[in-house]
């Protein structure tokens, strides 16, 4: 689920290869993007759903998203941005519709123009697909319950990826501030090389979970603000340093804060 760009280059153009281009403005897409790519806005697979803004759309409606796009799913996906958090919000959504070959390009954009990557401005023809999703309910996302849950098993680490500021609750954006009780902190970003699209060596971040209590085999639960910058986080575990128990948290910490029965930590 991650390649790089010297892989990129070498596959660009193969049958079935289909890339979908997420940075934040259309217009960078719209005057330089990899040939054949498609832009996707990544607000387009979020929405409020019961409530709560920018949560992750059903299966069903992503569907509709990616069959817009062109894609079937047969197709192998490379999803690549400026920002990673982007490109692995756009991959969750296609792990929940169950999509059997996806990946994040490592590095993202700033990756390819390093290599070399040729590029243009030519907006491709996109056919409309029926997109058939293999699944409509996936097994990683964790609810507002799952997650109040887990947060007193005495087994699962429930690991706050917002600025530490948040976490201590000296900062929010929400109805109340501070985190849930027995959650560990650690922001998104420290994962990643300063000023770049690309995570640090796996050596390294593999230590720094360890040393907050997450193994291989520990259950752990990963939540931001909105899901956003968690989904950086989820991915790192589950698909770049190979944990086996990781579930992703798209309510978060907005879920959380919003809920006035649930117990909050300073």
């Amino acid at each position: 689920h991650l390649v790089d760009a010297a892989w990129l280059l070498a596959h660009h153009g193969d049958g079935g290869l289909k890339l979908i281009d997420v940075r934040a403005k259309s217009t960078a897409y719209t005057t330089r993007h990899i040939p054949g790519a498609v832009y996707l806005n990544i607000e387009n697979i979020r929405a409020t759903l019961a409530g709560l803004p920018n949560t992750v759309l059903p299966a069903e409606a992503l569907a509709r998203e990616f069959g817009w796009l062109g894609l079937t799913a047969d197709d192998t996906v490379v999803v690549y941005s400026d920002e990673l958090r982007d490109a692995t919000l756009v991959a969750v959504a296609l792990e929940r519709v169950g999509h059997a070959r996806f990946a994040v390009l490592h590095g993202g954009w700033p990756a390819w123009l390093a290599a070399a990557g040729p590029t243009d401005s030519h907006l491709p023809a996109v056919v409309p697909a029926n997109y058939r999703p293999r699944r409509t309910r996936d097994d990683f996302t964790a609810t507002l319950e799952d997650v109040a849950k887990a947060s007193t098993d005495g087994k699962t680490v429930i690991l706050d990826v917002r600025p530490p500021a948040y976490y201590r609750g000296e900062k929010t954006d929400e109805a109340r501030a501070g985190h849930i009780p027995g959650a560990v902190n650690r922001e998104f970003a420290l994962d990643l090389v300063p000023e770049s699209a690309s995570w640090r060596v796996a050596s390294l971040l593999r230590a720094a979970y360890e040393d907050l209590g997450i193994g291989s085999d520990t259950p752990v639960i990963v939540h931001c603000r909105t899901g956003h910058q968690a989904s950086q986080t989820y991915f790192l575990l589950k698909h770049v340093l190979g944990m086996k128990s990781v579930r992703w948290f798209d309510g978060s910490w907005l879920a959380w804060a919003n809920d006035a029965s649930l117990p909050v930590a300073r």
